[in-house]
């Protein structure tokens, strides 16, 4: 059996671990860039509780399920997502939550150097940037668009 290089095998366990949205139990429908109206297909999808907070600068929107789900995502004034976060026993359907920016984030993990194995990582596409953390069982992550982050939102305030 041949090895695979570890040049090879960290995208590689990306693209994998991205790919999991079985195990959410529904298919997210919000996607970065996208219109906000969709939180509720996702809140149905997930079978989660729905709480919204709005902010002097963006709207909340949170989801939890009894699996351990939670998923939050952020809208701006204009109803427009720039941000999503999440954590729980798996990876969320990345092509679904980055919608438009699936095919830049894929470009830009390809394109990464690898540094070895490790339990977090962080690919920024152009536009996009996804971070991913974690082990099996225990995963959590954000993505955002830089260009549309509100001003005067810190980064700590998008979990």
């Amino acid at each position: 059996m041949r090895r695979m290089s570890r040049h090879r095998f960290a995208p590689s366990i990306a693209l994998l671990a991205s790919s999991v949205a079985l195990l959410w139990g529904g298919q997210c429908r919000a996607a970065l860039g996208a219109d906000a109206s969709s939180v509720a297909a996702d809140q149905r999808a997930l079978r989660g509780d729905l709480s919204s907070i709005e902010t002097p600068r963006y709207r909340i929107w949170e989801i939890r399920t009894g699996a351990g789900i939670h998923l939050t995502e952020f809208a701006d004034a204009g109803g427009v997502i720039f941000a999503v976060a999440w954590s729980g026993p798996a990876l969320p359907d990345l092509r679904q939550l980055l919608g438009d920016y699936y095919a830049e984030y894929t470009a830009a993990l390809l394109e990464r150097k690898p540094v070895g194995i490790h339990r977090s990582v962080l690919v920024a596409g152009q536009s996009v940037t996804v971070e991913l953390a974690g082990h099996m069982r225990a995963y959590s992550g954000r993505a955002y668009l830089s260009a549309r982050i509100p001003a005067g939102v810190s980064m700590q305030e998008i979990r």
